[in-house]
């Protein structure tokens, strides 16, 4: 990607977006930037210079920024933040409250800021590089890119994710899961299909890594509740198999 170079109310940037719906993680490796510029991720009202948006980037050198834009055609507020070999960033969104992390390995995360934008429902999200100086041109390069959103799923090569969309399994599956997004906790509804079966429900991570695991012998009670307050924010997939039935499938976000 190339981008040039950005104002205070007008950003002029190489924007690479999709539009998305509600709630939304995105996470991307930024492997390298050229010609001393930024690359990260933004969260934009539209394609507008002057939107309303959220981004986070960095640079070359031991900080993370953080951008906020209030108000159409305002000025932008930035925010710095000091960190050591960070390389991966991540951007959650659920309804107006936007949180930004970055990580050295893609495993650990840590948390920059946690911020309230009213946006609408449907937003420009995606990846962006900008150039710090009117005559040179930046290039940047992403890897291990992952959209996770309600509504659809974007995985790059290297993303090491289950590509496409996951089954809602709406009137087929015959089980629900709420309140999603979470805080705390995650209820596993079940039709009466399910009682009296050995039954296995799982929990990955958007990298394939199971984070959890329950295996019952018998179903007696339709409803099973899992506390997730530990699992960092992000977009989980959770799995119920059993006996006599296709293996089915489920997103949900974690948020803070």
């Amino acid at each position: 990607s190339e981008g040039a170079l950005p104002s205070g109310s007008n950003d002029q940037q190489f924007f690479a977006f999709q539009n998305f719906c509600d709630s939304l993680v995105i996470t991307t490796k930024v492997n390298s930037i050229a010609n001393g510029g930024f690359a990260g991720i933004a969260f934009r009202e539209s394609e507008a210079p002057g939107s309303r948006m959220v981004a986070l980037k960095l640079k070359k050198g031991k900080y993370v920024y953080r951008e906020v834009r209030n108000t159409n055609n305002g000025p932008k507020n930035t925010q710095q933040f000091f960190t050591t070999g960070h390389k991966w960033l991540r951007m959650v969104r659920n309804g107006n409250s936007f949180i930004g992390y970055s990580s050295s390995d893609g495993v650990n995360w840590l948390q920059h800021f946690s911020i309230n934008l009213t946006m609408p429902s449907c937003i420009d999200a995606g990846l962006f590089v900008e150039s710090t100086h009117p005559d040179s041109l930046a290039v940047g390069a992403f890897s291990n890119v992952s959209m996770l959103s309600s509504t659809s799923t974007v995985i790059t090569p290297g993303g090491d994710v289950p590509t496409g969309d996951l089954p809602t399994g709406e009137g087929t599956s015959g089980y629900v899961i709420y309140p999603n997004p979470t805080q705390a906790l995650i209820n596993v509804e079940m039709d009466n299909t399910f009682l009296g079966k050995a039954l296995t429900i799982a929990i990955n991570n958007q990298f394939g890594q199971m984070m959890a695991i329950r295996k019952i012998d018998e179903v007696q009670d339709p409803i099973e509740t899992f506390n997730v307050q530990y699992l960092p924010p992000g977009v989980y997939i959770m799995t119920l198999r059993t006996d006599g039935r296709e293996a089915f499938a489920k997103k949900f976000v974690v948020v803070r």
